[in-house]
């Protein structure tokens, strides 16, 4: 039988516990979640929460209390990990210091000397509190070990600090000694483009030289160390999987740079976290895209998302799946005809145009000079020409731009298109007479034969 809980409190502390921990505050197992959460409960009754847990009694007999205060800061003193994570949870509260003040001056609780205040050190860090950081320090002897990373998690006492983008709480950290490995440090620059906070990546990352913080600074160039390519690469990725645009950008300018095997990222994150925006700066930066790659499905999955539909369409995405381009801009009134051509007319060889051979794509009634040489087609033509279903459904999304003239051109250029690029019925020598489709050597699943100037099917 399972007799373990778990719950969240209001302060953000967790809380698990089992029945047999629940009989013995101060016992073995002892309830430190439940303390802790009570220590730092948002109410004005805390301490009332607190002395209840402890099973201080409340009546009028002030020797008992001050008798049964006394056995329970023994018992505290006796176990320094439940005391420390008791004024850990009354750090964690807005008003930490105040709380952490009555409990060390006016009850008298002590640690055990040599006793670690990591978690209370943290708690004020993550408030950024720094009187409450120099209190822990001064009053209570705070120690706070060597910060190294377990795997790819940064020790608490940094970490909040800096998601909470305290620079001030860094450096009178490092001030009072704090030091973190090389490891520690490059997830350091991780962690603080996770909430867009550059000024974090500036003081850990811009200067001529490392920070204090870092033990065992790097010999010769900071610049050129490869430490410091390690925290700009960890900054840059995290800041592309997390999708904040300004980070991403500070990292460029403080040396960082994409690589082509960064590609993954994009696929795994631009989904749920990429934006117009970020897409721009990628572009912008050099980010190395993979244009075959379906995007749109992604898009149509979250909703039909036409700003980032048309984002990707800009910069030529041209996967399998850019039917669904084509029908979602189509069917937006407020997305010009211009920017949808090159999904059926091509951009006459240059970006969008698919796999090399693939078949052709007259432009129809288009405007302008005809070019020199026949343009590649739209990624989109051989779906479009082959599936008929899916010709009523782009028909049908133009539709939804209403009856205005800006509509009624794009509805004339869909049909005069459709008419250029399909094969004439009843044409059984299978010739077929489009001038672009005959210099570009295929159309749809044609090929053309210029010895006979006849048309072979090569639809397989």
């Amino acid at each position: 039988m399972n007799d373990c809980f778990s719950v969240r409190c209001p302060n953000g502390l967790d809380l698990r516990a089992s029945a047999s921990e629940l009989a013995s505050p101060l016992g073995p197992a002892g309830l430190k979640g439940i303390l802790a959460a009570a220590a730092g409960s948002p109410t004005p009754c805390w301490l009332d929460k607190l002395d209840m847990l402890l099973q201080l009694p409340s009546g009028s007999d002030e020797a008992a209390s001050v008798a049964a205060a006394s056995a329970v800061a023994a018992k505290l003193a006796a176990r320094p990990d439940l005391l420390s994570d008791v004024l850990a949870g009354a750090m964690s509260a807005p008003d930490g210091l105040a709380r952490v003040r009555l409990l060390w001056e006016q009850r008298g609780w002590r640690l055990a000397e040599g006793s670690a205040l990591e978690a209370a050190v943290a708690a004020a860090g993550k408030r950024g509190d720094t009187a409450a950081i120099s209190y822990l320090f001064d009053n209570l002897g705070a120690q706070v070990a060597l910060a190294v990373e377990q795997g790819h998690s940064v020790p608490d006492v940094l970490r909040k600090a800096v998601f909470g983008g305290h620079l001030a709480v860094l450096q009178l950290l490092a001030s009072r000694g704090v030091r973190c490995s090389g490891g520690t440090f490059a997830n350091l620059a991780g962690c603080a483009v996770l909430d867009g906070h550059t000024h974090i990546l500036d003081y850990l990352l811009c200067k001529q030289a490392p920070p204090p913080l870092l033990l065992e600074p790097p010999a010769g160039s900071w610049a050129d160390s490869d430490l410091r390519k390690r925290a700009l690469k960890q900054a840059l990725e995290w800041g592309t999987c997390i999708g904040h645009t300004g980070c991403v950008r500070r990292a460029h300018e403080l040396g960082a740079r994409f690589q082509a095997r960064q590609q993954q990222l994009f696929s795994l994150c631009f989904p749920f976290t990429c934006s117009p925006a970020l897409l721009e700066v990628l572009e912008r930066l050099g980010f190395p895209f993979d244009r075959t790659e379906a995007v749109y499905l992604h898009m149509l999955k979250l909703g039909g998302d036409v700003p980032m539909i048309r984002a990707l369409a800009r910069l030529r995405f041209c996967g399998p799946d850019c039917h669904i381009a084509l029908t979602s801009l189509l069917g937006d009134p407020a997305v010009p005809l211009d920017e949808i051509r090159w999904l059926l007319e091509g951009d006459g060889g240059s970006g969008g145009s698919g796999e090399a051979g693939s078949e052709g794509g007259a432009a129809g009634p288009s405007e302008g000079p005809a070019p020199t040489a026949a343009p590649k087609p739209g990624p989109a033509v051989r779906l479009v020409l082959q599936d008929e279903a899916l010709w009523q459904r782009v028909l049908e999304a133009a539709g939804r731009r209403g009856q205005g003239q800006a509509a009624r051109e794009v509805r004339a250029w869909l049909e005069g298109w459709r008419q250029a690029n399909m094969k004439p019925p009843g044409d059984t020598n299978e010739r077929w007479q489009g001038p672009r489709a005959r210099a570009e050597g295929s159309w749809g699943g044609w090929k053309h034969r210029a010895a006979d100037d006849t048309w072979q099917c090569c639809i397989t």
